[in-house]
């Protein structure tokens, strides 16, 4: 894992998105394309990066190895970062995964009174999870229904 050097602030009308420079990628550098910032994200990312070449390469603090793309929302977002749960605002250091934190997951450890995970409560976390996301899915397609009418 590497972070960037620049604190980044996202204004709550704009989302950004890291993308590798392709000269670093020719090298056999890959970059996580899953480096979205939410509207209102703000503090210093952390990214994913892989050696696909067959030679270590070495990182040189102030050497570009991403860009960041910034895109103008249309309006504001009605629910930005900092009131979304924000596990990784204002991230000063490199940061692991928060992913047990998420408030559907502690909810499923909550309601089975879990500690630790079994291979079992993990294959019955994926199909509770599984069944949030169809539900949000379903809520999302009836608003999008609702606002722009059937196709």
């Amino acid at each position: 894992m590497v972070q960037c050097n620049e604190y980044i602030k996202v204004p709550t009308n704009m989302s950004a998105l890291i993308l590798e420079r392709y000269s670093v990628k020719l090298l056999g550098l890959s970059i996580s394309p899953a480096s979205y910032l939410n509207p209102g994200y703000e503090g210093r990312m952390t990214f994913v990066a892989v050696n696909n070449a067959s030679v270590p390469i070495q990182l040189v603090p102030g050497i570009k190895f991403c860009q960041l793309a910034v895109f103008e929302l249309s309006t504001e977002a009605e629910k930005p970062y900092r009131k979304q749960n924000p596990k990784y605002l204002r991230s000063n250091d490199v940061s692991i995964s928060k992913l047990h934190l998420d408030e559907e997951i502690q909810e499923f450890l909550k309601t089975r009174g879990t500690r630790s995970i079994s291979k079992e409560t993990a294959k019955d976390l994926g199909k509770y999870l599984m069944v949030q996301i169809q539900k949000s899915a379903r809520e999302l397609a009836n608003f999008l229904r609702e606002e722009f009418g059937e196709p």
